[in-house]
Formats: structure tokens, sequence, C-alpha cells
């Protein structure tokens, strides 16, 4: 994200369900700030004077959900710098620090239950970001797609009915749809930050030129020089490819001039996996570290096959593939009378018609439409596998009319059918790159916050929604539904690469639940019964506190 901001041209629209000030949320105001230098360059380069904040500024729109009393007068509500700068909430830039970007912020909600869920990020009307993660720190593992092509048009649109209000000042690219410019230009990456890089040294803006790659992979060789984007010192790339060698450097293994190891690759994941949060937290020592196994290393970034040649520098047009966005509007009365819209048409849709395998990864998974489709598919002999992250939300779920958290739904589940079908669903709790076992979400260390299904390996749908009641009847979401194996496969390879939940996180089918090899579940859990309606309850107001304070399961 912080490199696409830096590559704008005209006008970026970024929202998301969460922001907090926070590591995360750095990256991308330094992003904001290291644009609004750039721009500062560029003018002062085509002036020769000292430069001023030209007339066509590029547009900033940010798009959060930050619960107030005054959206039950107006969901949408615009947010004064006061407020947005901030530095213990949300800690944007102040306008007078970014003279050259004009930016509008919008707290919106939809009260009571209408929660503002999305998260997405759209460039120039040229490229979009589609992804699972707020702009908070935490311990999730998370999923984004990397979007081009006339979808990005269906995206802005649903920027622009969030947005609802006038627009102070209007979106430049209004009149220059995706849809028209595609086939006819090649990728915004090849035009932005690096040439104004080698016209002038801009402070804290370090661009890299692409490292070589080889062989026909779907990742480019890397070298161990490459230095790490961080907060401290910013590195932003020119391309996606320098931008993925970069991000796939820092999780090389690393020597000394010796030659002796000093950090290993799974040492490497571990220090990603416990950024910000959990500086000490280690490795579980029976882990596996994959160092002979090139396919089996974490790899944040994957691009798609027929990507590979212009990664390597030779332009080709990519492949348009079948897609369609599949949303739901905010609904904010307590009952589930919504539940007829386009997302959840596609999950049922998906699992009604799948022949052979359908694959769940969610934080959180009890809607109650979701269930039977899931047991017909079982009944009917297709294989079923979700991947849900134990104890996620547990105290949310609990609320009335939630429909329970995730041990109760798996135990339930299996229950309900027949040792021969029973067979057919293949239940696990998240496992982290580097653990051998599931790690209760309320532990902060190790969870799953990632949105996709796949159905027969080539309709997948990932996005904002949850399989959970809040997602289903009442939180804005935009997913994109795709139709292609290649991406599908490349989704797939992702979720088997950076995880090792197919290894460790299988749930007993007998049990309806997840033990070790001594037979005990894993530590914290509340377990399949969680008690009484009344401690329910209680617990699902705690919960539900945690939610407004942005530490809830999001």
């Amino acid at each position: 994200m912080a490199n696409l901001i830096c590559r704008a041209k005209h006008e970026i629209f970024l929202a998301t369900n969460y922001w907090q000030s926070s590591v995360a949320s750095t990256y991308l105001t330094n992003a904001i700030r290291d644009l609004n230098r750039r721009l500062a360059s560029e003018a002062h380069l085509s002036s020769g004077v000292e430069s001023q904040p030209q007339k066509n500024k590029i547009v900033l729109k940010i798009l959060y959900d930050r619960g107030t009393p005054k959206q039950l007068l107006s969901p949408h509500q615009i947010v004064s710098p006061d407020t947005y700068t901030d530095a213990s909430t949300v800690g944007l830039p102040h306008p007078d620090e970014i003279s050259f970007i004009d930016m509008q912020v919008m707290n919106y909600h939809t009260p009571i239950m209408g929660t503002f869920h999305a998260k997405y990020m759209v460039v120039d009307r040229r490229v979009a970001v589609l992804q699972s993660n707020n702009i908070q720190d935490n311990d999730n593992l998370e999923m984004a797609t990397h979007l081009k092509g006339p979808v990005v048009d269906s995206l802005w649109d649903m920027a622009m009915i969030s947005w609802y209000k006038h627009l102070e000042p209007g979106m430049p690219c209004v009149n220059s749809p995706a849809s028209e410019a595609w086939g006819r230009e090649k990728e915004v990456e090849e035009t932005g930050v690096g040439q104004i890089e080698r016209k002038v040294e801009v402070k804290r803006l370090a661009v890299t030129e692409e490292p070589p790659t080889t062989g026909m992979t779907t990742q480019p060789t890397v070298t161990p020089k490459v230095p790490r984007h961080t907060t401290e010192e910013p590195h932003y790339d020119t391309s996606i490819a320098a931008e993925v060698a970069r991000v796939q450097t820092s999780l090389a293994s690393k020597r000394d001039p010796g030659r002796r190891v000093i950090e290993t690759h799974l040492q490497a994941v571990t220090r990603l996996l416990n950024h910000t949060r959990n500086p000490n937290f280690t490795a579980d020592p029976l882990a596996p570290d994959p160092v002979t196994d090139p396919n089996n290393k974490m790899t944040p970034y994957l691009f798609l096959p027929h990507h590979q040649a212009s990664i390597q520098g030779q332009y080709q047009q990519p492949e348009a593939v079948p897609m369609a966005l599949v949303n739901r509007a905010p609904y904010g009365l307590p009952n589930h009378s919504s539940v007829s819209n386009p997302q959840n048409a596609a999950w049922l849709s998906a699992l009604r018609n799948a022949t052979h395998s359908v694959f769940i990864q969610t934080p959180t998974l009890n809607a109650a439409p979701l269930l039977p489709a899931i047991l017909d598919a079982c009944n009917r002999g297709v294989q079923v596998t979700c991947y849900v992250c134990l104890g996620y939300n547990d105290a949310g779920e609990l609320l009335p009319h939630q429909n329970g958290h995730n041990e109760m739904i798996a135990h339930q589940l299996y229950s309900s059918l027949s040792p021969g079908t029973r067979q057919n669903l293949h239940y696990y709790w998240y496992v982290a790159k580097d653990q051998t076992k599931p790690l209760v979400q309320s532990k902060g260390l190790r969870s799953c916050h990632i949105k996709l299904m796949v159905v027969d390996g080539h309709v997948g749908i990932m996005g904002n929604g949850n399989q959970d009641t809040q997602s289903w009847f009442h939180s804005q979401e935009i997913n994109v539904m795709i139709d292609s194996e290649e991406v599908c496969g490349t989704w797939m390879k992702g979720i088997m690469r950076n995880q090792n939940t197919a290894i460790y996180g299988a749930l007993d089918k007998e049990k309806g639940m997840w033990v070790d090899a001594e037979g005990k579940e894993a530590d914290g859990v509340i377990g399949v019964d969680p008690g009484g309606r009344v401690k329910r309850w209680a617990k699902g107001a705690v919960g539900a506190v945690k939610r407004v304070q942005g530490i809830g399961g999001f």
C-alpha cells in the first residue's frame, strides 16, 4: 500500500474498518508525507523556483469506522483535522504538512450493527488492493489481492457510494475509467517515483532498481543485500517485482562474512510474525525449517505464473480473468432480516454447486445460513475444508443472536454428520508457520484474519467478509469473485506455504475438537461447551466492549 501511495499521480481512495495510530499506520503516513515531498520536487523541477502547492493537487480520501454518537443522526461524519491528527488515536498528517495533497477523512458507521467492514484502496482509478487487514498492529496473518482492469471501476464506484456525501474536492479520475485504459497503457509502476528519484534527491525517498530475475518460477530471485522497508528507513520500489524482491529477501537466511548462519529462514519468519506485537516470542523448537524445500518456504508475495514475462522486463498485457464484486450493504437493525445480497448469494451458490471440493479460510465461522450448506455439501460427497482461527473473537460470538463460538460450531457440524459423511469434513485450527499447534487468539500471539473461499479449484471469493453472523447480516463488505484455475491455484499455494495449518491443525473427526498427541486440548480454550446462557452472555459483553475499542475480532 505504501508503494502504491508513493506512485500515485492523481487520486487515492483508502477504506478500512479500523484505523489505529500504530506501526502499521506509520507505513502509510510516511508514504503520504513522502508523496507530498515527491510532488514538491516535481513542482520545483518544472518551475525552477521555490515550490508552491499546485492547483491540481493529488486528492486523498480516507474512510474508516470509529463509532460516535453523532452517527445516530448521520452515519457519514466528516472528521476534522484536530481529530484525525491526534497521535493517540488516528495520527494522520495535518493538512499543513501535506500542502500538495488535498486530504479528506470520513468516519462511517450505520447504527447499531452496520459496521463499515470494507478494507481496500484504489489508486488513480487504475490499480486496487483488496485486503483482509485493518490499519492497526496485531498478530494476524492477512491476505491481499492486487487488481487491475475493469474491476477497478467497480471498486471505485463502491468507494463513491460509500462516501455518499458531496466530494470536496471531487475525484480527478471521474472521467477516466480503468476500463477505457485497459490494454492501452503499461503498468503504473514504470512511470512513478523512479523517474523523480533519478532527477532529484528526495529526503526519505530511496527507490531501488529491479533486481535480476532468473528462471520461470513464480517468484523473483533475490539478493540478500536489499535493505528492508521499515518505518524508520522507508525504501519505496519502482515496480511490483522490486517490491516483492525486497520482501522475500527479508525472509532469506542471513550469513556473516565468514559464511556462518546468523539467522535461518525460520528465525526470519518468527521475526516477521512477531513484528510490532511479540518481539520476544519464539518459534516452536519442533517447527520445521524448510531449508531444503524452496516450495515450502514462507512466501508473502506470489505472482501469477503468466505474469512472469512482465516480471523479467518483457511487458505483456495481463490476461483478462472473469471476475465480479460480490458485496453487501450495511444493515444496522439488530435482527437477521438482511440476508439477501450478492455476497451471501455468491457464497451459498458456490457451496450448492460445488462438485468435488470447497475450501474456506475465515477467522470465525458461525453464520446460520452457511452451516446447512456445509452439511449438504458433505452429504453429497464434496470434500469441505475449513481453516478457522481457534478462539477468534470468542467472547463476541457468545453474544445473543451471534450463533456461538468456533469450537461450538465445529463440534456441532461433526456431530450432525453420519460416520461416513463425517470423513468429508476437514476442519482445522490455524497454526502459524513457526508453530506446531494452534494458539488461542486471546493470547495475541499467532492469529489468522484471512477471508477466502475456493470451490472446485477455479471459483474463488476473497475480500472482507467473514463467515460469521456479523458479516452475513450486518456489516458492509466488499469481495471479489474470480473464475480462474490459475488465480485460485496461486491463492491456494500462498495459503499452504504461509502457515502450518495443514500439518498440525486438524481436528479429531470423532471428537469434533483439536487435541494434541497426549489427548489434551489447546491451552486457554473455552471448550465446545461455554456454559449456560448467563455465562455466555457475560463473556459476550466483554467481547462487545473490545470490538468498540478496536481490539476485538474485526
